[in-house]
């Protein structure tokens, strides 16, 4: 096999993994025991509500059975499709999306709210996350009309939030939740605003980088401590799912499920990046004993990926 060949072959399972590892990420956030957590500490429909109360109201969950890996099928949350198209423009696909009904809702026409859940990777990903975030909640109310809004119907809107959990933040940032919606400002004098407005908002839930929970300006709140601990802290899937019974009491077997195949997936990434450092410093000239010591990896695996490269 040529190296060339080799190389591309190396390159498509990582993207492989890559792919199924954020889709992985993608099903353990649908799980309907973490929406009810980020739902309670994000949402005024459902504020201090315990999570046993709010997951009820989480409509249709566990509806479609989707392979994650080859063997394996997930249930996610389904009640909206996950792509939005406009004529004239491209899609826009959502992470996770689904509808709540509203605890207690006084509005008889519109009684439940449509929620987008995002991942980010980085804080710094290009553009701006709150506009990104409010061209994804105008594009849920605009795809209403003609469903459940008709004939100018406006009072039948339901409220929307986009909610982005952002990784690696910095110091700073991280371990705050930020809140972007519609609010009145008087520009002349002053009265009781009994108008319904308030049908959009982006929050954003900003998450430490991997060892900063400690470091950070703004001490974590339960949810902070959750999210951390169950997407970014790294340890196997038997010591994670333990973790997240003991401290959250989360636990179910799809939710086991989710996080062993995120976890595995993981690993996955993690010896692929192992070996092509190693890779990279055998091509300059390294021994292996030299990349041993100053590595700290295997001495076998270095041996191993050697042995490769004097096959290909």
């Amino acid at each position: 096999m040529s190296k060339e060949l080799n190389h591309l072959g190396n390159t498509l399972v990582a993207t492989e993994k890559k792919e199924q590892y954020d889709d992985a990420v993608k099903n353990l956030l649908a799980d309907v025991q973490i929406i009810a957590w980020i739902l309670r500490d994000t949402t005024e429909e459902f504020k201090c509500m315990d999570i046993a109360e709010i997951i009820p109201y989480i409509e249709n969950p566990y509806v479609s059975q989707i392979a994650v890996m080859p063997g394996l099928t997930y249930k996610s949350i389904e009640g909206l499709p996950t792509e939005s198209k406009i004529i004239g423009e491209g899609a826009v696909y959502y992470d996770v999306r689904f509808f709540a009904r509203i605890p207690n809702s006084e509005n008889a026409k519109s009684f439940r709210i449509i929620v987008d859940l995002e991942g980010q990777k980085s804080p710094n990903p290009g553009y701006s996350i709150p506009t990104r975030g409010i061209a994804y909640g105008c594009r849920m109310i605009s795809e209403q009309f003609g469903r459940n809004v008709v004939d100018g119907d406006y009072d039948s809107l339901n409220k929307v939030y986009s909610i982005w959990l952002i990784f690696e933040c910095n110091r700073q940032i991280a371990n705050t939740i930020v809140s972007y919606k519609i609010k009145p400002r008087f520009l002349y004098g002053k009265s009781i605003l009994m108008e319904r407005y308030d049908l959009i908002e982006v929050i954003i839930i900003n998450i430490p980088k991997k060892g900063d929970m400690e470091k950070t300006s703004n001490k974590p709140s339960e949810l902070h401590n959750m999210l951390y601990d169950l997407f970014v802290e790294k340890s196997d899937a038997k010591e994670k799912i333990k973790l997240i019974k003991d401290r959250y009491n989360l636990i179910s077997e799809s939710l086991g499920r989710r996080i062993n195949v995120m976890c595995n997936l993981s690993e996955a990434l993690v010896e692929n990046t192992i070996k092509d450092t190693i890779k990279v410093m055998l091509s300059k000239g390294k021994t292996p004993k030299e990349i041993e010591d100053i590595t700290d990896y295997p001495l076998e695996l270095i041996e191993e990926v050697l042995a490769d490269m004097e096959e290909e």
